[in-house]
C-alpha cells in the first residue's frame, strides 16, 4: 500500500503499469476506502436501494445524512479533507463505491487560495485511487461542487441503477448529462426500436463488468451489448485476442466463434477480419449485428 496507494500519482501509475492485475488494484482501492471511513464525524446511515441517492447527495454537499433505516447499504460521509461519500453495499458480499468532490466556486477559491490548492491536490489524489473501484461492482467519480446538480445518484448500482460508468457508456460523446432521457448511441437503423436497458436486478455480475469495460467511442457498441444482456445471452470476453498476432475483438464468445470488432476499413482491420474468417468466426462491427441474430448464434435465451 505504501508503494502503490499512499504515494504520488506517478508512482501509482508506474506500479499499475508494472502489474495491472485488476483484482489486486480493486482490493487496494477497497482497503483505502475502508480506512477512510474512520474519518467520518457521524455514524453510517443505512438504507435499502431507495434511500441511497439522497444519502450520497447529502454526503457530497456536506449536509447531514438522513436517519438510518432498515437496509443493508450503508452511506458514510467521510472527510479527505474534502467531502468523500462512501457506499458499502452488503446485499451480496461487500461492494464499495466512493465519490470525491471539490468546492470549485469562485467565492471559495478567492477566500482561501492556498487552502483551495491543497483541497484540489487532495481531490486529484483521491480520484486517482478511487478509479480502481470500477474494476468491481461498485462506482466511483471525481465531482465538482459547481456541477453537482448534474450528478444523478439514482444511476448508481447501489441505488438500483445500471452503474455510473454504464450510464456514461450509453451517452453520445457530446451528450448533456442533465438530459433525463440518457439516449443511447444511434445504431444505423438495423432494429427499429432498441430493447429496454436491463435493471440492476436483471443484469448478471459478469454482464455488469463487461458493460463497464466497453469502448465508449464505438458507435452502437454499448446499445448492442445492453440488448444482448436483456436477451440473457452469456456474458462475452471483453478484449479477446485471436492467434499469435493477437487480433482483438471488443466482445467475443469463443465457443460460438462470434465476435464484435471495432469498425474500420484500413489494412489492419482487413487483416484482422481475414484472420477471424479463416478461423471460422463471424466477426463484425456493432453496426453489422442485430442483437437477435447474434443471440441466436451464441445460443442465448430469447
Amino acid at each position: 500500500m505504501v508503494k502503490t496507494m499512499w504515494t504520488n500519482p506517478v508512482d501509482t501509475l508506474l506500479a499499475y503499469m508494472t502489474d495491472p492485475d485488476q483484482k489486486l488494484w480493486l482490493a487496494r482501492a477497497e482497503a483505502v476506502v475502508a480506512g477512510a471511513t474512520q474519518t467520518a464525524k457521524t455514524p453510517p446511515s443505512a438504507s435499502d436501494v431507495t434511500g441511497v441517492a439522497k444519502r450520497v447527495t447529502a454526503a457530497l454537499q456536506g449536509d447531514q445524512l438522513p436517519a438510518a433505516e432498515n437496509g443493508r447499504i450503508a452511506t458514510i460521509a467521510a472527510a479527505a479533507p474534502g467531502p468523500l461519500a462512501i457506499i458499502l453495499d452488503q446485499r451480496n458480499g461487500a461492494t464499495w463505491s466512493a465519490f470525491t468532490v471539490v468546492d470549485d466556486r469562485s467565492e471559495t477559491i478567492e477566500a482561501d487560495p492556498d487552502g483551495h490548492k491543497k483541497r484540489w491536490a487532495n481531490w486529484l489524489y483521491w480520484g486517482n485511487l478511487l478509479q480502481f473501484l470500477d474494476f468491481g461492482a461498485g462506482d466511483s467519480a471525481q465531482l465538482a461542487l459547481s456541477a453537482l446538480d448534474e450528478f444523478d445518484a439514482s444511476q448508481l448500482a447501489a441505488a438500483g441503477g445500471s452503474g455510473f460508468l454504464t450510464m456514461l457508456s450509453l451517452l453520445p460523446l457530446d451528450a448533456d448529462l442533465t438530459d433525463d432521457t440518457l439516449p443511447p448511441p444511434p445504431r444505423r437503423g438495423l432494429e427499429p426500436e432498441p430493447r429496454p436497458v436491463p435493471s440492476d436486478h436483471a443484469m448478471s455480475p459478469d454482464w455488469a463488468e463487461a458493460l463497464d469495460l466497453l469502448d465508449p467511442d464505438e458507435l452502437g457498441l454499448a446499445e448492442l451489448a445492453h440488448e444482448l444482456a436483456v436477451l440473457a445471452v452469456p456474458a462475452p470476453e471483453v478484449g479477446y485476442e485471436l492467434g499469435e498476432h493477437a487480433w482483438q475483438a471488443e466482445l467475443a464468445w469463443p465457443a460460438a466463434k462470434a465476435a464484435v470488432v471495432l469498425a474500420g476499413d484500413d489494412d489492419e482491420a482487413r487483416k484482422r477480419d481475414a484472420a477471424y474468417a479463416e478461423d471460422g468466426w463471424q466477426a463484425r462491427p456493432a453496426s453489422g449485428w442485430t442483437a437477435t441474430e447474434l443471440a441466436e448464434r451464441i445460443g442465448g435465451e430469447q
